[in-house]
């Protein structure tokens, strides 16, 4: 991984620190059929605050259309130009009956960028080797509201199952568009055609009045509130577990988010394991996950220390933005750490996320992550020094009591993410299989936690000086 120069990094910078998106000459960022922008830098066209989506990504935006079941026969055509962007995807999702009511955001299908087909005449951006400028870049994406085929072999082309369920939802993902204010990655939102039976093509306003689902808001977090605290009540044992302080663990922990109710069972047995280490797991993901990524997790607690300091290597990722021509191979496309409140809000704080290109490394690939609220943020957890600061965020669990004041100040949650892993890295946190088993998968590429004081950590001097973003 090669480092840039200090002028190299400014667009990257500016991303950071643009206070609200632009886009495009004349392309709206909403439509009758795409709702959104789901973004933390601006709200939907409804008004929705992004932030609440679900613990959102920073460096990503997402759009989203819910739809019914189509006529016998028929299929959706979204047609579109690869954006000018780091990633971007096509995932499909269904509703399941789980304990706690319907849970829609289930991942059913998903389509990655470099796996599309570009339509005749066009080039793949995304595909490795090929220039990201190209000037011909449509594709054309079908969408079916059937189960997808077992065999990925089975099925043709460009084509999306969002399953046979009563809701069908389909999401637009794009990733680090090369514009940081360019929140579509200088391309329209896919355009739908709804493809009959007999052969009849309906376009525009005509299409969204005849399958549109009469739901167009933002979903909402997984639980209520009270669903959620009903959960922390079953996982607080003392001494180790107390109701200010469950599920978090006195020496914090990363696992791997096979999905909800394993999350869930982590939370109701006291921050550990709900099934015997070791156990075989399928990521199955959930809260509109995509099935591109693969998720760590860990519930914090400022009461164990009001810093946590992560350290690790970091994996290569795909360098994008202007100036960058050709779409090049690395050990994931992208990855992050974000930190967030509880499963009743799904809330990423303003500057609760430290996308790849905005972390510093050493000359060895490493990194020093310093996650605090912001009056808890040690001089020295700057670029100058080699460090990366997140925002813990001021809500805790995002509970609150009558008085409107926190429940749990002191609580918080952490993500990491990997998007698009190559095959060949043996350390992605896809490769995680089985519970227990995170650390030693990931080996060096593990952010290994520490809670410390500030005094603790501002005694280290500079202790990342010398490092430099990424790109």
């Amino acid at each position: 991984m090669t480092t840039c120069s200090p002028t190299a990094g400014v667009w990257l910078s500016f991303f950071v620190i643009a206070p609200l998106a632009t886009q495009a000459a004349d392309l709206p960022l909403s439509s009758c059929f795409w709702s959104g922008p789901i973004s933390t830098r601006q709200p939907t066209a409804l008004g929705e605050d992004g932030a609440r989506f679900l613990w959102p990504e920073e460096a990503a935006t997402y759009w989203l259309a819910r739809f019914k079941p189509l006529p016998v026969g028929a299929h959706l055509v979204l047609k579109r130009d690869f954006a000018h962007a780091r990633h971007e995807s096509l995932n499909a999702y269904r509703t399941a009956q789980t304990p706690t009511g319907p849970q829609r955001g289930i991942p059913s299908d998903a389509i990655a960028d470099d796996e599309i087909v570009p339509d005749a005449g066009s080039t793949n951006p995304y595909v490795t080797g090929q220039r990201r400028d190209v000037a011909k870049r449509s594709y054309s994406v079908r969408v079916y509201t059937q189960e997808p085929p077992a065999n990925r072999t089975d099925r043709a082309p460009n084509s999306l199952y969002s399953g046979s369920g009563t809701t069908n939802e389909v999401a637009l993902r794009v990733y680090v568009p090369d514009d940081p204010r360019d929140l579509l990655g200088g391309t329209a939102l896919p355009e739908p055609e709804l493809h009959l039976a007999a052969g009849e093509v309906v376009r525009g306003q005509a299409l969204c009045d005849a399958i549109n689902d009469a739901d167009r808001s933002m979903p909402r977090p997984t639980l209520t509130q009270a669903q959620w605290l009903g959960l922390l009540a079953g996982g607080v044992q003392p001494p180790r577990c107390t109701a200010s302080t469950t599920p978090a663990e006195p020496q914090p922990v990363w696992r791997r988010g096979f999905g909800a109710q394993y999350v869930f069972g982590v939370v109701t047995q006291c921050g550990t394991e709900p099934v015997p280490p070791g156990t075989p797991m399928q990521g199955v993901g959930g809260g509109y996950s995509t099935l591109h990524n693969a998720y760590l997790f860990m519930f914090t607690n400022r009461q164990f220390g009001p810093l946590l300091v992560l350290r690790g290597k970091a994996a290569t990722f795909r360098p994008s933005g202007p100036g960058v021509t050709t779409a090049a191979a690395s050990q994931v496309r992208y990855w992050s750490i974000c930190t967030g409140e509880g499963f009743s809000t799904t809330e990423t704080p303003d500057g609760g996320c430290a996308p790849d290109y905005s972390i510093p490394l050493d000359g060895d690939g490493r990194y020093t992550v310093v996650i605090s609220r912001r009056q808890d943020r040690p001089s020295n957890a700057s670029e100058r020094c080699g460090v990366a600061w997140i925002n813990w965020g001021d809500g805790g669990d995002g509970t609150r009591g009558p008085d409107g004041k926190p429940l749990h100040p002191d609580s918080g949650f952490v993500l990491m993410r990997h998007l698009l892993a190559d095959p060949g890295f043996a350390h992605a946190i896809q490769n995680v299989k089985a519970t227990g088993t995170a650390e030693p998968v990931l080996g060096e590429y593990y952010p290994v936690p520490q809670y410390v004081s500030r005094a603790e950590f501002e005694a280290l001097g500079c202790p990342g000086k010398g490092a430099a973003r990424a790109h």
